[in-house]
This record gives structure tokens, sequence and C-alpha cells, in this order.
């Protein structure tokens, strides 16, 4: 065993509870598979003990769309109660409204994904007309607990990066805490796709011509957010992202980066996979429950991942 890639503890666990989805998102084929992979409450109660061994406080819950497991509520409250963890739900919130007394005394974060204040826009990159609906759910759960944190996501490509103040202002209205933007995750082994299926980049790149209009905005939104701290990154993330838009449809090589994600969490699919993180393909991951933090399978992974550049134009992290 190579003690060099052994970790003593851990910061966060991801777990994808459920391969299902009641989006139908350009940049995700989740809710294009027939598998229907969910995790069993056995399997998650088995790895929640292994990663508390390793000091592991926040466990993300996702998939796929978690709400829709037909045991959330259980998952929710093992988590909790069972463990202590705290624990941050990512969800697309569409199913909020109808459960949400269920599970708030389990929720300590609520990471909501909202790609659009404009109903044509948010249907024509989530695929259903929710967009209202998921500003409202916010309105409410914010009326009926000051404390939790509520915080939104915003997927950057093309149908939208013109919104995104408009975006930031409605998610300030609504009552969250801040906002986080991303850009996609092009590769064919990240969100469901696994391979299986097409990924229409220019959905969701956008074009070279476009990006001084991008560059702009977010000078707009840094600029707008100097004096309010509600932006969950600073300007060079958003240097970042431009060059991300910039090497996307470039055969030139995009500038490698460290990445420590993998020596610090820990992630469970719903296809019983273990990984260090959600975004690796799956042939960075392996099928052991039993020590998953520091089993053989995950040194090698590790090594692989600091040796190789596998992660070389992902984003999600910075």
């Amino acid at each position: 065993m190579n003690s060099d890639y052994l970790v003593k503890g851990l910061h966060i666990a991801n777990i994808v509870v459920s391969g299902n989805c009641n989006s139908k998102c350009v940049s995700c084929s989740y809710w294009k598979s027939k598998d229907n992979n969910e995790l069993d409450v056995p399997t998650i109660r088995q790895f929640f003990s292994h990663i508390k061994e390793y000091g592991v406080e926040r466990v993300l819950v996702t998939g796929g769309e978690p709400t829709v497991h037909s045991e959330i509520v259980t998952i929710l409250r093992m988590a909790k109660e069972d463990f202590g963890f705290i624990v941050i739900l990512a969800t697309n919130g569409i199913l909020l409204h109808e459960i949400y007394h269920n599970i708030c005394r389990y929720v300590d974060s609520y990471c909501i994904s909202f790609d659009s204040c404009n109903n044509t826009t948010y249907k024509k990159i989530r695929g259903v007309d929710k967009s209202s609906a998921i500003l409202e759910v916010t309105r409410y759960i914010r009326k009926h607990d000051a404390v939790v944190q509520l915080w939104y996501g915003c997927l950057i490509q093309k149908h939208n990066y013109l919104e995104l103040i408009d975006i930031y202002d409605a998610a300030r209205e609504a009552g969250a805490d801040g906002i986080y933007f991303n850009v996609p995750e092009l590769r064919d082994d990240c969100f469901g796709r696994n391979g299986q299926y097409a990924l229409d980049e220019q959905d969701l790149l956008i074009p070279e011509e476009e990006l001084r209009n991008l560059s702009e905005i977010f000078n707009g939104l840094i600029a707008n957010d100097s004096d309010i701290g509600f932006l969950c990154q600073d300007s060079d993330t958003f240097t970042e992202f431009l060059r991300f838009f910039r090497f996307a449809s470039s055969p030139e090589k995009a500038r490698e980066r460290a990445c420590e994600v993998y020596s610090n969490s820990i992630t469970l699919t719903e296809n019983n996979r273990i990984k260090p993180c959600f975004f690796v393909p799956d042939d960075f991951c392996y099928n052991q429950l039993e020590n998953p933090v520091n089993a053989t399978q995950m040194l090698e992974i590790r090594k692989k991942t600091v040796s190789s550049y596998v992660c070389s134009r992902c984003y999600q992290y910075l």
C-alpha cells in the first residue's frame, strides 16, 4: 500500500442517491437514462458509517435529483440524527414545496439550481417551466426559517449569459444567502453521461465573438456586488470562466491546475461506485464499500489523479 496517498481525514462526502431526475437539462443526461438507479438505505448507512470514522462533517446529498428518491426523508433524517452530519441538499427545487415540511428539520443548507428568472429561457435550458416556482419556494422556505442556508447555483451558458445580472437580482430578492456561478462540464463522463449520450456543445458554449459581452457582464456583477457580498466567487474565478469559454472550443490546451479535491472528499454514486469527486470518469472509481477511504483502489486512483491531467478542463472547484 502506497502510504503517500493515504488520508487521515476528509472534509466532505458527496452521495448521489438517485440517478433519476425530473428536469431535462441540456447539460446533463441523467433524465435520459432508463437505468433508474438509486441507492438503498442500508448501503447509504454503511457509507455514512465509514466516512464518519474519517472526520467527515458535511454530506452533500445530490443526484440526478435527490428529492425523487423514494426514501429521501429517511436518508436526510439518518444523515442528521444518526450521524450528526451537516446536511447539504443539492436540488433543482421542483419538489421542495411538496416535501419541505418533512425534511426541513434535517437540512442545514439548500443548494438550488437556478439558471434563469425568465420562464422561456429556463424551459429552454432545463426542459421544464419552473423558474417562478423556484423563486416562490425560496421565499416560502425563508419565511419559515430565517437561519437555514439557501444558495443558488447558476450554470453559465449560451442561452442565459445575457441574464446573469437579472438572475443575481432575482436570487437576492427571493431571500437566498448567495449565488455561485459555474461553467458546463463538457466531458462525456460527467452528469450521468458516461459516454452514452451525446452532448450538443453548441447549446452550452458562448461563441468567441460574444465573450467581450460576457466579460462586461462579469465586470458589472462584480461592481454591483462590491458592497453586498452576495457573490460566492471573486474576480479571479470569473477570469477563469472566460478562459474556459475561450479554450472549450479551441484545439489549444487549457492551463493545467493543481487540485486537492481528490484528497479531501469522497463520492458514492447511484450505482454503488466510489470516486474521489463527482466529476472524474468511471475508470477513476471502484466498487468497494469496505474501507472506501483508503482502499487499495482509492490509493491508486489518487496516484492516477495526481499524475494525469484528466481534470485539466474541470472548472467545478475553482
